[in-house]
């Protein structure tokens, strides 16, 4: 079955595949299923950290490199960056993000099997906390 399925993950900044359905991609590339994952932006407007790891000129290229070794030890096979502004995605029109997504660099990109994808950052109160979970839709997928 691994050999006719792929996943595709889609996030708007470098950690969310960890802090969110990190356990379940490492789960399906553990049993041998192309994972790929698709982020919209480096994080460049991301937190700097206590102590510092960067500037604010550095944290996208930071993010980036810390999302590219978070990969690895995930087994995710390849990761494509949209290269959308972080901190503007909201007021980017849905009518970009799609062909953005498809013009990758794999056409793996263009037809996963499996697609996990976090529209909104903000939970439903209004919160920062309205991280999805993606392990039950996966799981259900690939059992179907």
């Amino acid at each position: 079955m691994s050999d006719s399925i792929s996943l595709l993950f889609v996030f708007a900044h470098p950690d969310d595949e960890t802090f969110g359905p990190g356990g379940t991609i490492a789960k399906y590339s553990s049993r041998g299923f192309p994972v790929y994952l698709a982020t919209a932006t480096t994080g460049q407007a991301g937190m700097l950290g206590d102590p510092p790891v960067a500037t604010p000129e550095t944290v996208g290229e930071v993010r980036k490199r810390e999302l590219l070794e978070a990969s690895r030890l995930l087994g995710i096979r390849e990761v494509f960056f949209m290269g959308f502004e972080d901190g503007k995605l909201v007021e980017t029109d849905d009518d970009l993000l799609l062909p953005r997504l498809i013009k990758g660099p794999r056409r793996d990109f263009a037809h996963p099997h499996v697609v996990g994808m976090a529209r909104h950052a903000v939970g439903p109160e209004g919160d920062d906390h309205g991280r999805p979970e993606f392990s039950h839709g996966v799981d259900r997928s690939l059992e179907e």
